[in-house]
């Protein structure tokens, strides 16, 4: 109890500046709310996609490029492989789709050569895969009836004309995981504001030569005494990662008590941890504890800027997002944007949600294997 104890006056102390970092958190929170709109409505989206017609001058295969061009938004990229998968896994663009060589004289001959796709798992891309494959449907139905490429073109234009009135039965409620994925991103920079400052402050005070000193001399073994410490940190760190879930369930509503909400949370406490033993190591480094407040907002802020958590990933340079790989946070908001992307949550379309918290846990052996090894260098200096 005394180590505990003493774990309280220390954050106590430092209560207010993990206030301060709470109700900046609920501001913004409260802003984003407020600045989300709210529509039932079906608005028709044109989806990036990148367009590969290696059967220029077919008027077969121009007519599709020319559909594509008309339904989607289709992004300008150089012709290289090495681009096209950046562009895929920044989400620059959601599909693409490759015309081969040829494909025109394949279809009006009956065995229409397969258009090559890739896309990312989105809805976005679902809806870009739904309106190609209903194209090449009418294009196939057509070209069966008739010979001519002009009439052929003609059919298949006239048929996809023909408009449908739609009726949202069944659909994502991309409002509420808007809202939802804007809270977790943000969250990214309290919860890690609010567990490195007061660990770092915590450890630095219990690291003091004069503590460490009445350690030594009291009753409670070393070894006893850094379990106890330890699990004070885990107790706080747990009580940091439930006070913003419950923030974050009170601001959002019922989208949470789905099994997305629970993969979401289910991030966070991963993140919450990780962050945890980010704030041992750099305990283990600090010399200085008045240098601990810079430290912390170098970390938290620059994270927060550099993984997404302020400004949307998609507005980021690629250099920027290549050098946030290194930070845990970029790994934890990823899982976000994923899984507010995700039309039907099965284990299939979470692997690159469960691959980015095995990352996460990287991160963890790493920080802790790093921080033990430096602690036993001093115990040998001193």
């Amino acid at each position: 109890m005394t180590v505990f104890n003493a774990f309280l006056k220390v954050l106590k102390k430092n209560l207010v500046t993990v206030i301060v970092y709470t109700v900046i958190f609920v501001v913004f929170a409260g802003i984003n709310t407020s600045t989300s709109e709210t529509s039932s409505d079906f608005v028709s989206t044109k989806h990036d996609i990148y367009v590969i017609n290696n059967d220029k001058g077919s008027a077969i295969s121009d007519n599709l490029e020319k559909y594509l061009s008309e339904n989607t938004n289709v992004v300008d990229i150089k012709d290289d492989e090495e681009s096209i998968k950046d562009a895929l896994f920044y989400r620059r663009i959601v599909y693409v789709v490759e015309i081969p060589n040829g494909y025109g004289d394949s279809v009006l001959h009956g065995n229409a050569l397969s258009v090559e796709t890739r896309k990312t798992e989105s809805y976005s891309s679902a809806l870009v895969d739904m309106m190609l494959k209903r194209y090449l449907r009418v294009q196939t139905a057509s070209a069966s009836m008739y010979d001519e490429e002009d009439i052929v073109i003609h059919t298949i234009n006239s048929t996809l004309e023909d408009s449908t009135e739609v009726e949202m039965i069944s659909a994502l409620d991309t409002n509420s995981l808007s809202k939802v994925r804007g809270f977790f991103d943000f969250s990214a920079y309290s919860v890690t504001a609010c567990i490195v400052f007061i660990i770092c402050i915590v450890l630095s005070s219990f690291n003091d030569i004069n503590i460490r000193k009445r350690t030594v001399i009291g009753s409670i073994s070393a070894e006893k005494y850094t379990l106890l410490l330890m699990i004070s940190c885990c107790t706080y760190a747990l009580v940091v990662w439930l006070f913003f879930t419950g923030l974050v369930i009170g601001m959002s509503g019922t989208v949470m008590l789905t099994p997305r909400g629970g993969i979401y949370i289910m991030n966070l406490f991963i993140f919450s941890m990780t962050v945890l033993s980010m704030a041992y190591f750099l305990a283990s480094i600090i010399t200085n504890k008045d240098a601990v407040n810079g430290i912390v907002n170098v970390i938290a802020l620059g994270s927060a800027f550099l993984c997404g958590a302020f400004v949307p990933r998609e507005y980021l340079p690629d250099f920027v997002l290549k050098i946030a790989h290194i930070l845990p946070a970029y790994w934890f908001i990823d899982s976000n944007d994923r899984l507010a992307e995700i039309e039907t949550v099965t284990l299939d379309s979470l692997v690159p949600v469960f691959i980015n918290m095995a990352v996460m846990f990287g991160f963890i052996v790493v920080f802790i294997t790093v921080s033990v090894i430096i602690n036993k260098k001093k115990q040998k200096i001193s």
